[in-house]
């Protein structure tokens, strides 16, 4: 996942969200500064992110370090455009935390100890 601001004249900033399934992208955008149902549909997935931030500036710095990834998406083509996929559910029960900068990979562990590539 990738975190991003993302600009509009003449709006506030937001937060576009983009996820990796397979070879497909998937954009949302999270709307903490805009008023109305953009900022709602924020304030409602905070608790399910672990989220505290109430601004865009704030998310951008919390969303990589602090909020939870989710496990599965599930997607559909959008109505008015079926060329592109709207995002229905998201799925937080793993409770998956991002890793902390610095964090060994798993295919990094113990590759110093190599002779030889093993194949």
């Amino acid at each position: 996942m990738i975190y991003q601001r993302h600009q509009k004249p003449g709006q506030a900033d937001s937060v576009k969200v983009t996820y990796f399934c397979g070879y497909r992208t998937i954009n949302e955008w999270l709307c903490p500064d805009h008023g109305g149902y953009a900022a709602s549909k924020y304030q409602a997935r905070k608790s399910a992110l672990g989220a505290t931030a109430d601004t865009t500036e704030d998310a951008l710095v919390e969303a990589p370090l602090v909020w939870t990834v989710p496990a599965r998406i599930k997607i559909k083509p959008r109505a008015d455009d079926p060329r592109f996929d709207e995002i229905v559910q998201l799925d937080y029960s793993a409770g998956r935390k991002p890793k902390p900068p610095g964090t060994e990979l798993s295919w990094e562990k113990g590759a110093d100890e190599w002779d030889e590539i093993p194949f």
